[in-house]
């Protein structure tokens, strides 16, 4: 009687396993189609969990979100904007983190921007590499005076 109950237990706890597997892939997939993407830090904590996971189909849902595109860039925000522009990249999601890389830098978080070096001089609002600048000293006044504002 004990080999019988010990070869009728692998099958049914493969059958508990797969219906476990079916609730927690659905669970994933609600998750990543309904969180809200406003908070960067949340967004990045659930992308790190499904990829660390493995679970392929929630992990597309919510890239298909494009959260780099949704996600709250308030000047608090920096640390989970950081953390999700690394969760992207290590998902393979480079467009997506272009995308949030690019947002980043115009709301002035532009360290976070992976291509600095290519603005040596700043990043103007459109993205474009601002001019060098320079400045000159104040020309003499013609009559003598000294330059510079008068009292």
């Amino acid at each position: 009687m004990q080999a019988a109950a010990s070869t009728l237990d692998a099958p049914r706890e493969t059958c508990i396993r797969a219906g476990a597997h079916e609730a927690v892939t659905s669970l994933a997939t609600r998750a990543a189609e309904g969180v809200s993407l406003e908070d960067p830090q949340g967004a990045a904590q659930l992308l790190e969990e499904l990829h660390a996971a493995g679970a392929g189909d929630a992990l597309r849902a919510l890239l298909a979100r494009n959260p780099g595109a949704r996600v709250s860039l308030g000047a608090n925000q920096q640390r989970g904007v950081a953390r999700l522009l690394t969760a992207l990249r290590t998902a393979g999601a480079g467009q997506t983190a272009r995308t949030l890389a690019g947002r980043a830098a115009n709301a002035g978080m532009f360290e976070l921007t992976e291509d600095q070096a290519n603005y040596p001089f700043g990043r103007e609002p459109d993205g474009a590499a601002a001019p060098p600048w320079r400045w000159a000293e104040p020309l003499p006044h013609p009559d003598g005076a000294p330059a510079g504002p008068s009292s």
